[in-house]
């Protein structure tokens, strides 16, 4: 105890520890010590399995007339009431000390005849189950057949495209190459070959 701590003088009816948020053993404890050490070793009085809470992270200690609590260095911080305590903080009946984010008990004095608080939960209540959606809803839209028809019946018409072309020239090359091209340039399209060819000196051997 250090020399801001006066000496410890014990009530007729020692105040109480409420546990309201956070893994905190025992749930409700006596102050009947001149000392309640909070933390997460075993060591302590209070004991809170949280990693976020300090081996040794504040104390409840007995001050003037009544009690205080003090953070010890901790690093999440110790709070009365919200606010940070910071050195020795004097505690009335019904202060909230909350240890870091995660943990709170409440200091309740057995002269007050007030009833003992309900728990104030901080954590947000559970989400809605999800609405089921219809079976409608969930059936994707048949985009992408119609696109892929397309696609096929383009491709479709170019491979015949491709073909026709292959087999109209490779029908030239025979037609040229049989009986000197007299059959292809000499028949009903000799006036079509003369205009398109004759510029380039095409004369073809016709009877």
């Amino acid at each position: 105890m250090d020399e801001n701590t006066a000496a410890y003088g014990r009530p007729s009816t020692p105040p109480r520890l409420i546990v309201e948020r956070g893994p905190i053993s025992p749930s409700e404890l006596l102050i009947n010590q001149p000392e309640i050490r909070v933390g997460r070793s075993s060591a302590n009085d209070l004991v809170i399995n949280d990693p976020e809470i300090s081996r040794l992270h504040a104390r409840i200690v007995a001050y003037g007339e009544g009690y205080a609590a003090e953070d010890l260095g901790s690093t999440n911080g110790t709070f009365v009431n919200g606010v940070p305590a910071r050195g020795v903080t004097p505690l009335s009946h019904g202060d909230r000390i909350e240890f870091g984010d995660t943990s709170a008990i409440r200091f309740w004095l057995a002269e007050e005849e007030a009833a003992i608080p309900e728990p104030e939960w901080d954590e947000a209540p559970p989400p809605p189950p999800p609405v089921a959606q219809p079976e409608a809803a969930l059936t994707p839209p048949p985009a992408a057949a119609p696109a892929w028809s397309q696609r096929r019946l383009l491709l479709g018409c170019l491979a015949l495209l491709t073909v026709g072309c292959l087999c109209g020239v490779a029908t030239l090359f025979v037609l040229d190459a049989y009986d000197q091209g007299r059959l292809l340039y000499c028949g009903g399209l000799q006036p079509f070959w003369e205009l398109i060819l004759g510029p380039f000196g095409f004369n073809p051997l016709c009877p």
